[in-house]
């Protein structure tokens, strides 16, 4: 893919945010990522998007068989796509980390149902930094946006879940908040041949930033895996699990429909998703909701030496990691 033809789409995309938002949100969402304080989320309901929608994407539909970004002309929606990728500019830049399931993502991401998806999404930040490997040289996106292309069938099924840090530490119980202070969690995921191995390293599910006075939450949770704490043993494993499943109950839940946009600040915000109600595979008239990362760590200014972020890339690669597949817009 072309990297000066993707920063064109995407600058080409927030000048048509900027048409359309009036300056007093245009403001708003500009400093939203650097707020420490007010909401952690964003919603925007009933943003215009395109006329004839496309049946929702399956998996298949919308990788390659290397991985990369199908271009197949059906699964494109320009102007819903417009306004995922003007906002995360307005914001910072969009950017691509790897899917965890291998598959090689682009700036937008297709979130749809699969085969697979029976049960409740766990709450998690998606890929939280005291989490990860140092070495994988994976950025933390600070911010991430879900689009609505459609909603779910079921007006009481597939709900994105999200809870903020604040409120969270403010029920849980303070036994428990000591021990996720003091010790940490790994999280350990179980391969085909029944061995568990972990998932980046050791973390303390709450740190206080003395600098700022906020607290971050840290969930690190993913489908089928255990949970295991070095120093605190069973006693910080089963406060993780009682702070997981807090999070997920007293969450608020969203229906995002169509033309609805949710915009999360990732550090300060757990999310999760309830089950979907349509069991099997996805189906044409199925959720679809469209995802971009922002970070504004993400270029190095010319002549600049002393980077101490190592995962900065030169300009003008949208992807500092080396992952491709931009989709295309038309």
């Amino acid at each position: 893919e072309d990297p000066e033809q993707a920063l064109l789409a995407v600058h080409e995309s927030l000048a048509f945010v900027m048409q359309w938002l009036p300056t007093a949100i245009v403001s708003r969402l500009a400093s939203f990522p650097f707020q420490k304080s007010g909401p952690s989320a964003i919603l925007l309901r009933g943003l215009p998007i395109d006329v004839d929608i496309p049946p929702t994407p399956t998996k298949a539909s919308v990788f390659d068989d290397a991985g990369d970004r199908a271009t197949d002309p059906s699964t494109l929606v320009p102007m819903a796509e417009s306004w995922l990728l003007g906002i995360s500019r307005l914001m910072g830049f969009p950017t691509g980390p790897p899917i965890s399931t291998g598959d090689r993502g682009g700036l937008i991401r297709d979130i749809t149902q699969t085969a697979d998806d029976v049960d409740d999404l766990p709450m998690h930040r998606d890929y939280p930094g005291v989490a990860l490997d140092p070495k994988s040289g994976i950025i933390e996106p600070e911010i991430f946006i879900l689009f609505g292309v459609r909603g779910d069938v079921h007006d009481s099924g597939a709900k994105t879940v999200v809870m903020d840090s604040k409120k969270l530490l403010d029920m849980m119980d303070p036994t428990d908040r000591t021990l996720l202070r003091t010790t940490t969690v790994q999280t350990e995921v179980k391969f085909p041949d029944g061995k568990y191995l972990a998932v980046g390293r050791p973390f303390h599910p709450i740190i206080d930033n003395e600098e700022d006075g906020t607290s971050i939450v840290t969930l690190h949770n993913i489908r089928k895996a255990r949970y295991v704490s070095p120093d605190g043993g069973n006693q910080t494993v089963d406060a993780y699990k009682r702070i997981s499943q807090l999070a997920f109950d007293k969450g608020e839940r969203v229906n995002l429909k169509a033309g609805d946009m949710l915009i999360i600040q990732n550090s300060r915000l757990t999310h999760g998703r309830t089950k979907f109600y349509n069991t099997g595979s996805c189906i044409a008239s199925g959720r679809w909701l469209i995802k971009a990362y922002v970070t504004s760590r993400l270029w190095k200014i010319p002549g600049e030496t002393n980077l101490s972020d190592t995962a900065h890339t030169d300009y003008p690669n949208l992807n500092p990691m080396g992952w491709g597949g931009f989709r295309r817009q038309d």
